[in-house]
């Protein structure tokens, strides 16, 4: 069932982003950015991949990989490209 809903989605054009056990993830966008939220409400600190963006909390540039300290918060402004 779980295949069946990602090609769904994908045919769709609806992006799936997995996230670890314990974290929520939610995007917004307006016309030039794309805002990622990743909230972490489990006890151990969760590992992001697959992740592009400015940290807005730190201002560093997040490539590749992140982590999420338990109980923290993640949030990456993505550019759209036009």
């Amino acid at each position: 069932m779980k295949e069946l809903l990602g090609q769904v989605c994908t045919g769709a054009g609806i992006r799936i982003c997995p996230v670890p056990s314990g974290v929520e993830y939610h995007c917004r966008e307006d016309e030039k950015y794309r805002y990622h939220f990743w909230m972490n409400y489990g006890g151990a600190a969760a590992e992001l991949s697959g992740i592009e963006g400015e940290n807005l909390l730190t201002g560093e540039t997040v490539s590749g990989k992140a982590e999420v300290k338990p109980m923290d918060i993640l949030v990456l402004r993505e550019e759209i490209p036009c």
